[in-house]
């Protein structure tokens, strides 16, 4: 954690004050719209062209999709305890 997020201090907002800040409305915005607005979240998340934000996104959803199939089938022979 470095900080690079940070909209408000927690101690001095509420929850609703928090979300209805106009930063977090237009990081919301994105999201519901498939955008990363954030500078920083674009680093993880997307990317500076839309190209290369799609690539990252379908590359994890793949990525997620084929890692839970395989831990899946392997855990699947496992009981609980």
């Amino acid at each position: 954690y470095d900080g690079r997020t940070v909209l408000a201090n927690a101690a001095d907002v509420s929850l609703r004050d928090y979300l209805s800040l106009p930063t977090v409305q237009e990081i919301a915005r994105g999201f519901r719209g498939y955008r990363v607005v954030h500078p920083h979240c674009r680093q993880c998340l997307g990317d500076r062209h839309p190209a290369g934000a799609l690539c990252r996104q379908v590359g994890s959803i793949i990525y997620f999709k084929l890692y839970r199939r395989l831990v899946g089938a392997r855990g699947a022979g496992r009981e609980a305890v």
